[in-house]
Order: structure tokens, then sequence, then C-alpha cells
């Protein structure tokens, strides 16, 4: 039986939703319902002598393709699913908090589903402490927070995080078949600093993001057009002449981008993605 979740650090009990009225099943029928209404996962964890899963929502499942079921029996699937270069992080943000250093427990990383991608998820949490303060439980939340970690704020474009993974399985795909081929296209587009300067950077911005929505439409389902933040555009075809109307300043502005162009395996050998962006 659950007696407390967190849901965005702010621990609550049963005894909060207490009625004379009811029951203690019916107040935690509708407590659960509640909680499997919410668009995230809540849980329950056991840290005293055996760590062990209490409670898991069903969200779980949706998040990253396991149910409850597996999530309860496998006490090693968090550790498995947890991207490696995160774990290091998340393991010092989690000790400081059961030290009692911090309020509430909080860390964004990254978990692998089942299908193979990398979920982005944010957790929240709180220490559940006894009377003498030792920790016995951990209660909170899984919060999906994919689709903003790997899309540009401006444009609406994948960023570089996504960008390097989709680069990341063209290499794989590469690897495993012979005559697989792909090709890396950087586009840097010339002048931006002149129409920030002269015509302001709303009219910058407005110039990235026509030529975002004019990518898009030139490309085929399966490619990809990334915004490297600070680093040139990157898709898989050439791009014309680009002419933006800037109708905020009554002018019209030019740019021209400039491209270079890798395809793999024919001009670049490399097999890591560092090294592909390098060149």
């Amino acid at each position: 039986m659950v007696d407390s979740v967190l849901v965005s650090a702010a621990p609550v009990s049963f005894r909060d939703y207490d009625d004379d009225h009811l029951s203690r099943d019916e107040v935690e029928r509708r407590y659960r319902t509640l909680i499997e209404q919410l668009p995230l996962v809540v849980y329950v964890d056991a840290l005293d002598a055996v760590s062990s899963n209490i409670f898991t929502s069903p969200q779980v499942e949706p998040l990253l393709g396991y149910s409850v079921e597996e999530w309860k029996s496998d006490t090693d699937l968090f550790a498995r699913l947890l991207h490696p270069e995160d774990r290091e992080r998340l393991e010092m943000a989690l000790t400081v908090h059961l030290q009692g250093q911090t309020e509430h427990f909080e860390h964004e990383h990254r978990m692998l589903h089942q299908n193979g991608t990398y979920r982005w998820v944010l957790s929240r949490g709180l220490a559940v402490r006894d009377s003498a303060g030792n920790v016995t439980r951990m209660a909170g939340s899984q919060t999906d927070i994919t689709e903003r970690k790997v899309a540009d704020g401006l444009t609406g474009l994948p960023n570089r995080i996504l960008f390097m993974d989709r680069l990341d399985r063209a290499l794989d795909r590469a690897k495993r078949h012979k005559n697989a081929m792909f090709a890396v296209l950087f586009l840097d587009l010339d002048r931006v600093k002149v129409i920030n300067d002269s015509l302001g950077h709303d009219v910058g911005d407005q110039l990235l993001i026509a030529l975002a929505r004019r990518l898009e439409t030139s490309l085929r389902s399966s490619d990809t057009v990334a915004r490297l933040v600070g680093r040139p555009t990157m898709a898989r075809r050439k791009a014309s002449k680009i002419d933006i109307d800037c109708a905020a300043a009554d002018k019209r502005g030019r740019t021209t981008p400039r491209c270079g162009e890798h395809n793999y395996p024919a001009v670049c050998s490399s097999r890591k993605t560092e090294a592909i962006l390098g060149n």
C-alpha cells in the first residue's frame, strides 16, 4: 500500500485527503486514479536495508516502454537504462540530497527507451526520513522533456543533441551495411550580423525562421535539417540563394549561404561524429 507520493517535490499523504465518510480503500482508489491521470511518472522507492520499488505509475510504459511489473521486478533496470554520460552527475545530485544538503532532488538525464532511442527525463524527488533522520524512502516524479531538449527554441528545428543522435545512427547503419551512404551539408549564412545591426535582431530571427521553413520543404521526410547555435545549419541538400522580405523595415534583405558537404564514405571516411563535424 502506498502511504505517500511526491509530485513536483511536494509530499502528499493519504491523511491530507482523509474523510470521515470514506474508507481508506476508497481514498486510495481516488488517489491512485488522480496519480494515473497526471502527465508524468510518479514513483516511491524503498531505500532502507534492500532498495526496491514500492510504487510506479502506469505512465512509465509510454515514457520508457517497460511495464510497471517489469519496472518493479527488475531492481537494476534504472541503472541499465541511464545514459552512461549522465550517471556521475545524477549520482552526485542524489547523494547531496540524501545527505540533507538540498531541500529536494532534481536532475535532467537521458534514459534508454525499449525501442533503442534515448528520452530526456526531468527527475524530481524528496527523501522521506524516519524519526531518527534516516532516509527510508525516495518519492518523486519523472517527466518527459525530450521535445524541449532536442528542439531549437527559435526555429523549432532539431538542435545539436538530436542532430548528433541521428548522425550517430547514420554511422551505425553505415558500419552494418557496406553500401550505405549519407551526406552532411553545412550551411553558413553571410551578412547575418549586418542584418542584425542594421535592421534589428527581430528581423534577423525572422530570417533564420524563414530559412528553416524553406529548408524543411526542400528535404525528404527521411532527411534532417538542424540548427546548431553558434555553428552552421546542417542539412542534406544544397540550398539556392534565398531572398527574405524584411517587411518590418520596408527593405529587402539578402543573404547567401556558404555550403560545405561531406559524403560518407566517399569523401569522409571517419567513423566518429565529431570528426565528421570538424572536417
